[in-house]
Formats: structure tokens, sequence, C-alpha cells
């Protein structure tokens, strides 16, 4: 095959997984969420059979996800991990819980050993990938995947993100962030699980509605 096409694995999440979702409010990350749920059976290699959604502050745009999936069920902050079964595909959602996320334990186990053993994928959606929460390293150092919205107010952000992750390609990833993320509610996927491609590690559009584009260093 040449090396210049290659086939693009259509199931992006790869269950069990954590996800750290970052951008300012109504930058579309809840947009996202809706998405991504409503594409489930096409972009999990294992589809969530439980989903719970845990919020500080209830919105109205909450109400019509029981549209996109019946069975979801609301939580006002923190969940209790014991309760839930891991004979089923769970996935978490945790919801603007940045401050009580960053500072409880049972959610820095949840990302390094519960999501694992009790079969939890986990999306966490935070306005600042490196605010200063206790545990907000550990969360991001165990974040399967990345997603990152616009945040006109914070490029150190993103130049810190380059530094860290694609020291010698740092110019290729800012490029890629600014042309994933130049239009409203677009965003750009960082895919670190060890069992990926390296050459799928950039990406954006990642659901069936959108144009998928995949960016590789020239």
């Amino acid at each position: 095959m040449d090396n210049n096409f290659w086939l693009i694995d259509q199931e992006v999440f790869k269950h069990p997984f954590t996800c750290t979702i970052a951008g300012p409010t109504q930058s579309g990350r809840t947009w996202l969420i809706k998405k991504i749920l409503t594409f489930n059976n096409s972009i999990f290699d294992q589809p969530p059979q439980n989903i719970l959604y845990c919020y500080s502050t209830w919105q109205t745009n909450f109400e019509n996800f029981g549209e996109i999936y019946p069975k979801i069920k609301f939580k006002q902050g923190l969940p209790d991990i014991d309760e839930i079964n891991p004979s089923l595909n769970n996935l978490v959602i945790l919801d603007d819980l940045m401050k009580e996320c960053e500072e409880d334990q049972s959610i820095q186990k949840l990302f390094t050993i519960d999501s694992h053993h009790k079969n939890i994928s986990v999306f966490f959606i935070t306005q600042n990938i490196f605010s200063k929460g206790k545990f907000t390293r550990t969360l991001n150092l165990n974040s399967h995947y990345l997603i990152l919205f616009n945040n006109p107010r914070d490029k150190l952000q993103i130049n810190t993100i380059a530094r860290q992750m694609f020291p010698g390609k740092i110019n290729f990833f800012i490029e890629a962030f600014k042309d994933a993320s130049s239009k409203p509610h677009c965003y750009l996927l960082i895919d670190l699980k060890q069992s990926t491609n390296n050459r799928d590690r950039i990406q954006t559009g990642i659901t069936p509605d959108e144009q998928r584009i995949i960016y590789t260093p020239k």
C-alpha cells in the first residue's frame, strides 16, 4: 500500500478510556458530547451500556440527552464508583466539576486504576487543562485522549502542550490546532492510547457527520 494512504479506524474511542475535554464556556464541549453519544455505536469499539452524567449545575440543554440515549442517568456532584456495575460497559461524564475532581482522591483513583479494573470510560469536561488542583497533573497524565477547543484568552495552554508532547514538532502541532479549531465549536483530538498508530494521533472531525482530518508532520 502507498505510504500516503492508509485505513482509518472509525472506532475512535477504545473502551475503557479516560478523556479530558478542555475549553471555555460555550466553546462546544457539551455539543461534542451530544454528538459522541449520538454516534456511540460507530465511534466506540465497545459502545456504553450504562451512562452516568455528573454535573455541578443543572442546565436546560441536558433535557434532550434522553432523546439521544434514553437510559442516561444524571447525578449532581461526583459519582460513587462503588455503585457502578463492572459487568457493563460504563461511561461516566464529569461536567464542570473541575474543583471537585481535581481535589478528590476517588477521581484520581478512577483515572489511574478504577477505569480499567471497573470497566469505566470517563469524559472529564474542564475549562483549563492546566488548572492548579491537587490532582490536576495526575488526571492529565492519565488521560488517553485530550480534546482541545479554542480559548482566545489562553494561548499559553496550547504552547505548553506543544512543548511537552511534541518537543521536536512544536510548529506542526500549533498549526494543526489552529486549523482544527478555526471554526466555532471545532476542536483537536490528541490520541495517546498505546495501541494507536503514531500517524493517527492528531485529528479532528471524529463523528461520522464531520469531515475527518488527520494531521501528520511533513
